[in-house]
């Protein structure tokens, strides 16, 4: 099995908070452009059955192309 590679977000646009879901807690990564934002793109998890996580290689590349064409960016995954 390899090894999940971290990507996160820079620091000054992240904001990651817990919700309580129906079926316990779900983690969401918020990263919001700030004024020049012009949509909102909500990100899921690979399978986590399968070793998926928001902190894939697939879901970090895609919300950092997404912030930076000016998207609020929503990564989630359930914990």
């Amino acid at each position: 099995m390899s090894s999940t590679e971290v990507r996160p977000m820079h620091p000054s646009t992240l904001e990651r908070v817990l919700i309580d879901g129906p079926a316990g807690k779900i983690e969401i990564d918020i990263n919001d452009p700030g004024a020049a934002r012009r949509g909102i793109a909500l990100i899921a998890h690979p399978n986590p059955v399968q070793g998926g996580t928001k902190d894939n290689k697939v879901v970090t590349t895609l919300a950092k192309t997404l912030r930076l064409l000016s998207q609020i960016v929503l990564a989630y995954c359930h914990c």
